[in-house]
């Protein structure tokens, strides 16, 4: 029963989060055309057909169905948002009624829809474990501390230590475990109907983006790795993506980074509000990466001043 009112729950979040950004894009819209704030915002809420593809794209990738960590979970919904962009521009031009609608209100909803989405699942399922609902027993087998507390303290996953038997799902790190012993657990567990997880032997690589094959003489999976950022189309995505995010978190970001700076200026008149860390970039080519100043650039300076008026803190 929880688990259906917890969908149920973060599905009307989803919907009225799809709601607000179309608002919020009209909203934006209209005031940079100069036209009346409200104006055709009831219209675009209402086009119901975006609400189902959205909807639709999120039940097939298992949004509603699987536990997945934030940031994955996020990139879920980018690449939903984009391709529900594409798909609702399509059927505006097939149903012949795209020259009613603004496409820069569609493409700002989705863009809205991008970052607000995320954060409203982040919130809601924050809030839904802390009243209980958002909670699964989960046990642990074969791993260490570091990756239990990964799993077991994030309210995002919702796993909480099971207790005995009474486990809803089990995860199993194969690289601690003999095949005889997993083999037992597997069966064992898949005749009660548990939930089975596993941990991959090989720690340094990343599967999400695995393809898995199946080799049905042999009864084989094969799991294909590649690198997915040698793409020149994925890099343009990726690129494109990080444009578009900073150009919609400027509104809110400038302001506040602007507050920052005049308070660094009163409390210190003499000091600078940035400084530039090298950081690595693309192609292995350093960059200097913009900071705000933490610390007091005579760092060095006070820190011997300090020890010379407290030796009893040199050892």
């Amino acid at each position: 029963m929880k688990k259906q009112l917890c969908v149920l729950i973060i599905l009307a979040v989803d919907i009225f989060g799809i709601w607000l950004c179309f608002g919020l894009a009209v909203v934006l819209k209209n005031l940079l055309y100069g036209d009346s704030v409200l104006l055709d915002i009831g219209r675009y809420q209402g086009f119901a057909p975006s609400y189902v593809i959205m909807i639709f794209l999120f039940f097939y990738q298992g949004i509603y169905s699987r536990r997945y960590d934030f940031w994955h979970e996020s990139r879920i919904l980018v690449r939903s948002c984009f391709f529900g962009l594409l798909l609702s521009l399509a059927l505006l031009a097939l149903i012949k009624v795209n020259y009613e609608f603004s496409r820069a209100s569609f493409i700002l909803s989705f863009a809205f829809m991008a970052v607000v989405l995320p954060l409203f699942k982040l919130i809601t399922k924050r809030k839904l474990f802390k009243f209980g609902l958002w909670r699964k027993r989960a046990k642990i087998l074969g791993e260490g501390e570091e990756f239990e507390s990964a799993i077991l303290e994030s309210a995002y996953l919702g796993y909480v230590r099971a207790l005995g038997r009474d486990y809803d799902v089990l995860f199993i790190g194969g690289s601690r475990l003999e095949a005889g012993t997993l083999n037992e657990l597997i069966e064992s567990n898949i005749r009660e109907n548990k939930e089975i997880l596993f941990t991959p032997v090989l720690r340094s690589y990343d599967f999400t983006q695995t393809d898995i094959y199946s080799v049905f003489a042999s009864r084989t999976s094969l799991f294909a790795i590649r690198n997915s950022l040698k793409s020149p189309l994925n890099l343009a995505l990726k690129r494109g993506l990080d444009l578009v995010l900073i150009f919609l978190a400027l509104p809110l970001l400038v302001p506040i980074f602007g507050v920052i700076a005049l308070m660094m200026k009163l409390k210190e008149p003499a000091g600078r509000i940035f400084f530039s860390h090298q950081r690595m970039g693309f192609g292995g080519k350093p960059f200097g990466c913009l900071k705000f100043r933490s610390m007091k650039e005579n760092g060095d300076e006070i820190l011997t001043q300090y020890l010379k008026q407290n030796p009893q803190e040199v050892e």
